[in-house]
């Protein structure tokens, strides 16, 4: 139970942590890649945060988390199906893909095709990693819709040597948009927003793998433990 419920947790308190340091990819590091395999890890659902599942989280505690997290992941999952709306990691991890082979040409890589998790650990003991691992997706009325995500790359011998993160939120770009604005036409905009926090994601992702600079600095899940 308590495997399950980890994750929920770390969703609900995620925006809540201070900064991270990002790892931008060295020079050397950079020289030494031979080739790539691109991952999408496990992740979360939408989760929608109601005034039921605030009021349990008020409460505090391993009930009353645990209850906030159920709410809000039920409600996520209705309104998924009721909209049917696109699978947000597949947005990611598609339109990644899709960079990374325009910018990057001289790097030779592959796409695993299934989801993986913390134990994988690819067959090719020369070749890097690089994941990408959406923690945390919310729709509520006090941020609109919220993401966020983390890349890392790592060497064959699993250490790493590129870590990005990006948090999305409607509020931060002049939309606060309230849940029932989000639902209203069959979550037409929900829709449109999902797709521009993909782009803005995956967009800021490359720019930082190229040497770019960093658009917004994460909170730090490690705190959250």
């Amino acid at each position: 139970m308590m495997k399950l419920l980890l994750p929920l947790f770390l969703s609900l308190f995620i925006l809540e942590g201070c900064a991270t340091p990002q790892w931008s990819l060295s020079k050397a590091d950079r020289e030494s890649i031979r080739s790539v395999i691109l991952a999408n890890h496990e992740y979360l659902p939408l989760m929608k945060r109601t005034p039921a599942s605030e009021g349990h989280r008020a409460v505090g505690g391993l009930i009353g988390n645990s209850m906030a997290a159920s709410v809000e992941a039920r409600e996520g999952k209705v309104l998924t199906e009721s909209f049917g709306l696109p699978d947000f990691g597949s947005l990611i991890f598609d339109g990644f893909v899709e960079r990374f082979q325009r910018e990057f040409p001289n790097w030779p890589w592959r796409a695993e095709k299934t989801l993986i998790d913390d134990e994988y650990h690819p067959s090719d003991s020369s070749t890097h990693l690089l994941t990408l691992h959406v923690i945390s997706i919310h729709v509520s009325n006090s941020c609109g819709l919220s993401t966020m995500t983390i890349a890392k790359m790592l060497t064959p011998k699993g250490s790493v040597v590129w870590e990005k993160g990006y948090q999305y939120r409607t509020k931060d770009f002049s939309r606060l948009y309230s849940l029932q604005e989000l639902e209203a036409d069959n979550g037409k905009l929900l829709k449109q927003e999902l797709a521009i926090a993909a782009e803005r994601t995956v967009s800021d992702l490359i720019l930082h793998l190229k040497g770019g600079p960093s658009a917004r600095a994460l909170p730090d899940p490690s705190r959250l433990k």
